[in-house]
């Protein structure tokens, strides 16, 4: 890509920081499609790379205006999907880890009716914990843990940085320790 057509992306991302829904427009009908090819090389999965470029696209608008962009929108584009292939693989990376080790802990031990009952005790504790969470830092906590939401997600979502959702994550387990006392 020449330097003419960085600084005529520059110039449209410029429009685009300012709300021009038709600059937005040019970057998702101009790079969409290769982003989708790009991101498919590592997931192979057409759907998903679709979904993880989306995101990308919805991150984008949402964070547009402290979005800095050096050279290039369209090498900005290709790092963030390359980003957010990444960040799948190791939520996957997780998932699977998680499913194999309940997986086997399933036919390993049998709870028995004390342990179960210890169990629900914990998660009323725990519940009780987490309705004493300040509304906001409650709120990022159950996405997390309840919807599995990663903390970008979380940010883009709520439309905050990813600090504030690692700060928050990191009081309401904080506070969360203290009131169970451990």
């Amino acid at each position: 890509m020449t330097s003419e057509n960085n600084i005529s992306e520059l110039f449209l991302f410029d429009k685009v920081k300012k709300g021009d829904k038709e600059s937005f427009k040019f970057f998702f009908e101009a790079y969409y499609s290769d982003l989708c090819n790009y991101v498919n090389l590592f997931i192979r999965n057409e759907s998903l790379s679709e979904e993880i470029v989306q995101d990308v696209y919805i991150y984008l608008w949402n964070n547009r205006e402290k979005i800095n962009i050096g050279k290039s929108v369209r090498a900005y584009l290709f790092v963030a999907s390359k980003n957010k292939i990444l960040n799948h693989i190791r939520d996957e990376k997780v998932r699977v880890r998680v499913l194999t080790k309940l997986a086997s802990d399933s036919f390993e031990h049998v709870p028995q009716p004390d342990e179960i009952m210890q169990k629900e005790e914990c998660q009323k504790m725990l519940n009780v914990a987490i309705d004493q969470l300040p509304p906001r830092c409650r709120e990022i906590f159950l996405l997390s843990r309840n919807h599995g939401y990663t903390n970008e997600k979380i940010a883009s979502e709520l439309k905050i940085s990813n600090k504030t959702v690692e700060n928050q994550m990191t009081i309401a387990l904080r506070k969360m320790r203290e009131l169970i006392g451990s």
